[in-house]
């Protein structure tokens, strides 16, 4: 597959993003589902740390070993953090989830993830169009 830069983001690299916003929102998603948990911890997975490993991942290029694209190696993003956050005040009850900040983070993320989505579909219709010699 040819790896096409838009916008400085290779679609390797926004496939990837999109792999990491699929793990915070299932983060977050257990977040709310734990809100009454006594003594649940909050987790979160740290957004621009991970999209700092994209951005700096070394390149595959189509002549190494298993490879048939350029871009970051798919095997870098698998081991995507997820930190329990002890920074968030506690309550009685030994749970810190602030179920309005988790339904906010909820909506950002999503928001972020269809704009990740579009910028897919839109590299894909490209290499397409490229491919049919521009027909």
């Amino acid at each position: 597959m040819m790896n096409i830069d838009f916008n400085g983001f290779t679609l390797n690299q926004v496939m990837h993003v999109m792999d990491i916003l699929q793990a915070k929102h299932k983060t977050l998603a257990d977040n709310i589902a734990n809100t009454n948990t006594p003594g649940y911890i909050r987790q979160d997975v740290n957004f621009s740390q991970e999209l700092k490993k994209v951005l700096e991942a070394p390149a595959v290029t189509s002549g190494d070993a298993g490879s048939s694209a350029s871009g970051p190696d798919p095997l870098v993003y698998r081991d995507i953090e997820i930190q329990r956050d002890t920074d968030q005040p506690v309550k009685t009850d030994g749970n810190n989830v602030n179920l309005e900040q988790e339904m906010v983070n909820l909506g950002q993320t999503n928001q972020v993830y269809e704009f990740m989505a579009k910028m897919a579909s839109i590299q894909y219709k490209l290499a397409s169009y490229i491919v049919r010699g521009g027909h």
